[in-house]
């Protein structure tokens, strides 16, 4: 028995020796051999909690520093090593009976201050913290789960509450980051498993997000969250693909009210959420309802500012609006987040469908259509010239005078555009720069007797009386 004790106390010292050094896993197997050679030593199961204490390994921690209150209900340094234990797992109540047990055996211990503060902040901090929930307060609630995290790292319902607080707040990437964090110091459980699935669901990684619950329910089949968040991922996947099959297939009447239905699924799922939103402005686009589809698409940018395609749709929508500055506007923005030839062409598109906007409409002014030849250009301004020519309101008030003048005036300058296979190509393209008859341009009058040879330029008809 005597060999076994010394064996023991070796063993111990080892440990001791190991710990100083900051050699933790060392010290732990020192210890637990110790332990193997003396099973009833309160010191030896105290030392061994420090050791997992460093190792962040606080269930362990917690489990010898209770053994060796056990063995030894008045040693003081485990009775303290049980409070910071049961603290640092977030049981308040626990660590308070031991601190207070403590104080008992060591009035004056130079610990007992400072741990007490701890145990009453965190009690604090988690009753604010269900406070601001009721309020609700979601930044304040929490930074104050946070402080509680801190003060009890082992706590994995902290832990859990902190990331149901980030997923409400929409900062998935964040809470995600968190659960690898705590699946790096904890075993995998359902409940762990079960967050990541939900970060990734968020993210927009339906499929392993997915695969993420089923595991869940293979653990524990009775999850109702996961079964939950299982059949919302599900049902996202399955319309979002109706839909787009049926934005291939044209039949955009059934994509739109496929893409409504989807998006009722989860309010907070901002990702899948903005492509609904932008999936379905293509489909009320091709249905000619402008108006809807760029209400769509300004919510799915503000649900992600980053996304290219919705700035895209909303420049076509613009387009088909005829709000051309907009168009271009857009358009920039576009070229900006992603130079490809494709957008710069569509880019320099919409400019010149802005300059052919600010051009007067010559088509308009004769009244042909734009694709009309260019014998129905010259019948259509022989009809209008005639029509508006100024001798034939000689009689008229000086208003209706200058407003057929006017109108003579344009006739001949769209004329003049339009019977021109070179002026007309620019026009159409948006780089023709009217200006008027004026410098080199052609006198109105001067085309009109060359079209109509019979008429002087002077002004007196020859061919042609006006009445």
């Amino acid at each position: 028995m005597a060999a076994q004790v010394s064996l023991a106390e070796q063993y111990k010292i080892n440990g001791n020796s190991s710990y100083q050094q900051g050699l933790y896993d060392e010290a732990l197997q020192w210890y637990s051999r110790a332990i193997e050679e003396d099973t009833q030593n309160a010191l030896l199961y105290s030392n061994r909690s420090a050791a997992y204490l460093m190792l962040k390994k606080y269930l362990e921690a917690y489990r010898d520093a209770s053994r060796s209150v056990e063995l030894n209900p008045h040693y003081c340094k485990a009775l303290l090593r049980c409070s910071k234990c049961s603290l640092n797992l977030g049981r308040v109540e626990e660590a308070r009976q031991m601190c207070t047990a403590a104080r008992d055996i060591d009035p004056l211990n130079s610990e007992l201050p400072a741990l007490c503060e701890q145990i009453d902040l965190l009690q604090q901090n988690y009753r604010t913290y269900g406070e601001q929930l009721l309020v609700p307060d979601l930044g304040y609630a929490l930074h104050l789960i946070s402080k509680c995290c801190d003060l009890a790292p082992g706590c994995l319902d902290f832990q859990f509450k902190r990331l149901n607080l980030l997923i409400q707040m929409k900062r998935f990437t964040e809470a995600k980051q968190r659960v690898e964090l705590i699946l790096h110091t904890n075993e995998v459980s359902a409940e762990l498993l079960y967050y990541r699935g939900l970060c990734l669901f968020y993210l927009d990684h339906l499929d392993k997000a997915m695969t993420h619950f089923q595991h869940v329910l293979r653990l524990n089949p009775d999850h109702v969250e996961s079964q939950q968040a299982f059949r919302r991922a599900k049902n996202l996947l399955r319309l979002k693909n109706e839909g787009n099959q049926y934005i291939h297939d044209r039949r955009f009447s059934r994509a739109y009210e496929t893409y409504t239905e989807a998006l009722k699924i989860d309010p907070l799922h901002d990702a899948i959420n903005a492509k609904l939103y932008c999936n379905r402005a293509c489909a009320a686009y091709n249905l000619d309802k402008y108006d809807a589809a760029l209400d769509d698409c300004n919510i799915a940018i503000s649900l992600d500012p980053s996304y290219i395609k919705a700035y895209a749709r909303r420049a076509k929508c613009y387009g088909a609006m005829e709000n051309f500055e907009k168009c271009v506007e857009e358009w920039n923005t576009v070229v900006n987040m992603d130079p490809t030839s494709e957008n710069k062409q569509a880019l320099q598109a919409a400019k010149r469908s802005l300059a052919r906007s600010k051009q007067v409409d010559y088509y308009k002014v004769l009244g042909v259509k734009r694709n009309a030849s260019s014998d129905e250009i010259k019948q259509a301004y022989k009809k209008r010239a005639l029509l508006h020519h100024p001798d034939r309101h000689t009689d008229a008030d000086e208003a209706t005078k200058l407003e057929h003048e006017q109108k003579f005036k344009e006739v001949g300058e769209a004329y003049s555009v339009l019977s021109d296979p070179q002026k007309r190509q620019q026009y159409d393209s948006g780089m023709y720069a009217a200006d008027g008859f004026s410098g080199g341009k052609m006198h109105a009058r001067n085309l009109f007797t060359q079209v109509f040879p019979g008429f002087n330029a002077n002004g007196s008809t020859v061919h042609f009386c006006f009445s």
